[in-house]
Protein backbone atom coordinates (compact mmCIF):
# COMPACT_ATOMS: atom_id res chain seq x y z
CA UNK A 1 0.00 0.00 0.00
CA UNK A 2 1.31 3.44 -0.88
CA UNK A 3 1.91 6.07 1.76
CA UNK A 4 -0.66 8.46 0.31
CA UNK A 5 -3.93 8.94 2.16
CA UNK A 6 -5.98 9.32 -1.04
CA UNK A 7 -4.61 6.12 -2.60
CA UNK A 8 -5.17 4.25 0.68
CA UNK A 9 -8.77 5.51 0.73
CA UNK A 10 -9.39 4.48 -2.88
CA UNK A 11 -7.85 1.04 -2.36
CA UNK A 12 -10.39 0.32 0.39
CA UNK A 13 -13.28 0.94 -2.00
CA UNK A 14 -14.97 -1.94 -3.84
CA UNK A 15 -13.33 -1.49 -7.25
CA UNK A 16 -9.96 0.30 -7.11
CA UNK A 17 -9.33 0.02 -10.87
CA UNK A 18 -9.69 3.76 -11.32
CA UNK A 19 -8.70 5.77 -8.27
CA UNK A 20 -10.10 8.99 -9.73
CA UNK A 21 -13.66 7.59 -9.45
CA UNK A 22 -13.53 8.25 -5.72
CA UNK A 23 -11.96 11.69 -5.83
CA UNK A 24 -15.23 13.56 -5.18
CA UNK A 25 -15.96 11.79 -1.89
CA UNK A 26 -12.38 11.86 -0.55
CA UNK A 27 -11.63 14.02 2.49
CA UNK A 28 -8.04 14.53 3.63
CA UNK A 29 -7.64 13.25 7.21
CA UNK A 30 -7.14 15.94 9.82
CA UNK A 31 -3.96 16.06 11.84
CA UNK A 32 -4.14 15.18 15.53
CA UNK A 33 -2.70 17.90 17.74
CA UNK A 34 -1.55 17.75 21.33
CA UNK A 35 -2.67 20.59 23.61
CA UNK A 36 -0.65 20.75 26.79
CA UNK A 37 -2.69 21.19 29.97
CA UNK A 38 -5.88 21.27 27.92
CA UNK A 39 -8.07 19.18 30.25
CA UNK A 40 -10.29 21.35 32.43
CA UNK A 41 -10.71 18.54 34.98
CA UNK A 42 -7.19 17.20 35.63
CA UNK A 43 -5.09 19.79 33.72
CA UNK A 44 -3.30 17.09 31.70
CA UNK A 45 -2.64 17.05 27.94
CA UNK A 46 -5.44 16.39 25.45
CA UNK A 47 -5.08 15.07 21.89
CA UNK A 48 -7.43 15.49 18.96
CA UNK A 49 -8.71 17.95 16.41
CA UNK A 50 -11.62 20.30 15.84
CA UNK A 51 -13.88 17.79 14.06
CA UNK A 52 -13.44 14.68 16.20
CA UNK A 53 -12.93 16.39 19.56
CA UNK A 54 -10.13 16.28 22.10
CA UNK A 55 -9.41 13.24 24.27
CA UNK A 56 -7.97 13.24 27.78
CA UNK A 57 -6.41 9.83 28.41
CA UNK A 58 -6.22 10.36 32.17
CA UNK A 59 -9.93 11.19 32.57
CA UNK A 60 -11.02 8.98 29.64
CA UNK A 61 -13.25 11.80 28.35
CA UNK A 62 -13.77 13.59 25.05
CA UNK A 63 -14.09 17.38 24.96
CA UNK A 64 -15.21 19.76 22.25
CA UNK A 65 -12.99 22.68 21.29
CA UNK A 66 -15.11 25.02 23.41
CA UNK A 67 -14.53 22.95 26.56
CA UNK A 68 -10.76 22.58 26.57
CA UNK A 69 -8.55 24.83 28.64
CA UNK A 70 -6.99 27.73 26.76
CA UNK A 71 -3.80 27.54 28.84
CA UNK A 72 -1.45 26.26 26.10
CA UNK A 73 -3.39 26.57 22.80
Amino acid sequence: MLNNSYVQYAEKRANPNNYLDYEDEFVEPEKVVNIEQGCVICNSDVKGNKNSGYYCEKCNLMFSENNISNAKK
